[in-house]
């Protein structure tokens, strides 16, 4: 961690030289000789190779050996860890890499890897985290107490488990203890002496143990370094690990003020990467970066300045307000793992082109506290969020005023950063140019349109504790249109019917100059829900329709832009036809509504309505219904005897059954000496035709001496009737490829050409 003694203009976080480190499994922590060393030296890396023994260790090794005699493995590799401890720094190896690491995060600005042989990933619980403290003294300032370091523990422990939600719910003291050592500014040797010190020969066992290895020292080392702490390009939450921090670095100030920097190296510890920020010549801020990096190449001006969020726990120490650590960034937070739904928002395109949210300050301890907006490509995912300067991020100097540092305003406000994790959950803020200086945290009116230009962010208050923001991806406006329906055939909406669409007025865009080509794509809706292949200008409605609500929605479209809401209609409601299974429309749609209206048919009752199953066949009961209904008088009265033995009184239809008897309509067929009429049986046409002659009765009709239908012969049963259906055009029959059209005199009369043949007999 870097200190700011001095907060002036121009000053930057100054870096050093970075270590490549392996955790043994016997002799603790190894410097890897990157130039002599082969293969793959990345964090996350398994290494093999040999170590280069110093002269003093070769020395107590050859005394070892003279005075006990030869060594086993394991008695050589303890030996060499003592020698090593006792001389400090240290061994160096050369060897190969092969895949897998850990990592020093050396808090002047460069990451030191850290290499191991294997990768325990902890699961996302809630766990507690043992401490041990160890202190190697040191004389800079003011010797500090054993409280006051158990102090900044319990200081850190309160603060990580507010900042991980509670997935860390303490950091509890497990034991303290003075060491000492010839450089207490050689991290490694620290970190190994006492690691070797609580029983652990494999360094890696203890890094991975969910134990915290802490070491103080009272030195003021040189250089800017206050801290350091391991890390692993695999680091979990609860993987542990080991950290160091010079209480020297506090100058004149308390030891208190030394909690941010030991909160900062346990946050690495959790694998947090700093928190950084972007910077840019006027007026750029932003631009594209390499995925593999996640930080911009040095051709395009801007570069990610390390530890340049200094509003967060990951940014930098400024000496004299380290006593209250700023809130973890809520880039950071979800990257670790540890937001909610109801502490992050998420926001995407498929939304609206336009979203405003209320959140509130990042150091809440309620409600929406950031967003996290998916932009298209090929933007970046960003996150937002407020800081207003109270709850844990009071003990900021500009938590409250605006502070310059040269071009940079520090300050409260609304922040936009990215996030990756290249290396360990990093956040990185933007500083977008508003008169002349780069601010970190955007007033009220101000704007930011990050890389890409495929969303932007506009500040529309930041005061108090919420601040309003609106996101407007690169799109259309919700209306701009008016869309609007009429029905095609006019009149009212019945079933059946098709709405057409219609469009007026323009669309217009969130910004930017709107794209020559549009294109309008339409959704119709059915109570509010898409109904499925519905897309075009105009629509059928269909019997689901019946009683409901339909309305249409219409998106622009154009490549590259964000639809949003578009333009919906007003709703219409759907009418009933007489029968629900009969739509406007259908073939005898007329006919069956008069059947209908005429009271000829009333079809069978259902919860959604009447139906008249018009593909159904025509069984013989219903057929004397129908008749009865349309020619029987008034006063007719069933006789006491039925004239059927198969349809007794008190039956269904028994008295239309009677009344086609004597009408002359129906004589039934005689079987056995007995009259049957056969209700349930389907009529056929040949049959239907000899209903309706009877009961026209039509005068002086001599049938033709040819037949006009190629299945009904001169002479065959019901010829005469069924030749005056032709003639009175009550039916044409059906038409075929070449010749006469066929009656089909055996087959059944459905019920929509019942309808047809009362129609037309009453038309």
């Amino acid at each position: 961690m870097q200190t700011i003694e001095q907060f002036e203009a121009g000053e930057k976080p100054a870096t050093s030289e970075s270590k490549t480190i392996v955790a043994t499994e016997q002799i603790g922590l190894v410097e890897v000789d990157t130039e002599k060393s082969q293969g793959a030296l990345e964090s996350g890396d398994t290494f093999s190779g040999e170590v280069e023994l110093p002269s003093a260790v070769v020395e107590a090794m050859s005394d070892k050996i003279a005075s006990e005699g030869p060594l086993t493995e394991t008695a050589v590799a303890e030996s060499v860890a003592d020698a090593t401890m006792e001389g400090g720094g240290l061994l160096v190896a050369s060897g190969v890499g092969v895949e897998d690491s850990n990592t020093a995060a050396d808090e002047t600005g460069a990451d030191t890897d850290l290499k191991d042989d294997g990768s325990a990933q902890a699961a996302l619980v809630k766990k507690s985290h043992p401490v041990h403290i160890r202190y190697f003294g040191g004389n800079a300032a003011a010797q500090p107490t054993k409280t006051e370091m158990q102090t900044l523990v319990k200081g850190a422990s309160s603060y990580w488990n507010v900042q991980t939600n509670g997935i860390v719910p303490s950091l509890p003291e497990a034991s303290y203890k003075v060491m000492s050592n010839s450089n207490n500014c050689d991290q490694y040797a620290l970190w190994n002496q006492a690691i070797h010190d609580l029983g652990y020969s494999n360094a890696y066992a203890f890094l991975t143990s969910g134990q915290h290895l802490a070491i103080f020292v009272n030195n003021n080392c040189s250089g800017p370094t206050v801290g350091l702490a391991l890390m692993s390009q695999s680091q979990t939450i609860h993987q542990g690990g080991v950290t160091w921090v010079d209480l020297g670095k506090r100058g004149g100030q308390p030891v208190s003020d030394m909690l941010q920097p030991f909160a900062h190296e346990i946050g690495h510890t959790f694998g947090l990467a700093h928190s950084d920020a972007r910077q840019c010549p006027n007026p750029k801020f932003d631009v594209a970066v390499p995925a593999s990096t996640g930080r911009p190449s040095a051709s395009t001006g801007c570069q990610d300045i390390d530890y340049g969020d200094y509003i967060s726990v990951m940014g930098p120490y400024y000496q004299g307000w380290g006593k209250v650590p700023a809130v973890l960034p809520i880039a950071q937070k979800n990257l670790l793992g540890v937001t909610t739904s109801s502490m992050l928002r998420e926001v995407n395109a498929s939304g609206s082109a336009v979203q405003t949210f209320t959140i509130n300050a990042a150091s809440a301890t309620s409600g929406v506290r950031g967003l996290r907006v998916a932009t298209p490509s090929p933007g970046r995912t960003l996150y937002v969020e407020y800081r207003n300067g109270t709850g844990q991020d009071r003990g900021l100097k500009w938590s409250t005023n605006l502070l310059t540092n040269g071009t940079d305003i520090l300050g409260p406000g609304v922040r936009v950063m990215n996030g990756d994790k290249v290396f360990g959950s990093r956040d990185v803020v933007l500083s977008p140019w508003f008169s002349g200086k780069r601010w970190q945290g955007m007033r009220a009116g101000h704007s930011v349109m990050p890389y890409g230009d495929t969303a932007r962010v506009v500040v529309q208050s930041a005061s108090g504790a919420t601040a309003t923001v609106r996101i407007e991806y690169k799109g259309f406006k919700d209306g701009g249109k008016v869309a609007s329906t009429s029905v095609k055939e006019g009149g009212s909406l019945i079933a059946g019917k098709t709405l057409t669409a219609k469009l007026t007025g323009k669309w217009a865009v969130t910004y930017g100059t709107a794209p020559s080509k549009v294109s309008d794509r339409y959704q119709w809706l059915r109570n509010g829900s898409a109904i499925k292949g519905a897309t075009g200008a105009s629509y059928r409605t269909t019997a689901a329709d019946i009683n409901q609500k339909i309305t249409v929605n219409v998106k622009p479209y154009a490549a590259g832009w964000v639809s949003g809401k578009g333009a919906t209609s007003a709703t219409r409601t759907v009418v009933s036809p007489p029968f629900i299974d009969v739509l406007y429309g259908q073939k005898f749609y007329n006919e069956i509504n008069w059947m209908k209206s005429s009271g000829t048919s009333t079809g069978t009752r259902t919860a959604k309505g009447a139906v008249y199953a018009p593909k159904a066949n025509v069984t013989r009961e219903a057929m004397a219904a129908f008749l009865y209904r349309m020619n029987a008088p008034k006063n007719y009265k069933a006789p006491a005897k039925s004239p059927f033995v198969d349809v007794q009184k008190g039956q269904k239809f028994y008295k239309e059954i009677s009344w086609m008897y004597t009408s002359g309509l129906s004589t039934g067929t005689m079987r056995n000496g007995q009259r049957f009429y056969d209700p349930k049986a389907a009529v056929s046409r040949e049959a239907m035709a000899a209903f309706m002659y009877r009961m026209q009765k039509p005068k002086g009709y001599k049938a033709p001496s040819t037949s006009p239908f190629a299945d009904v012969r001169k002479g065959q049963k019901f010829y005469k009737e069924i030749t005056w259906m032709y003639k009175s055009g009550l039916s044409t029959g059906t038409r075929q490829p070449s010749g006469k059209p066929v009656y089909s005199p055996k087959g059944s009369v459905t019920r929509e050409a019942m309808g047809a043949f009362l129609y037309r007999l009453k038309h």
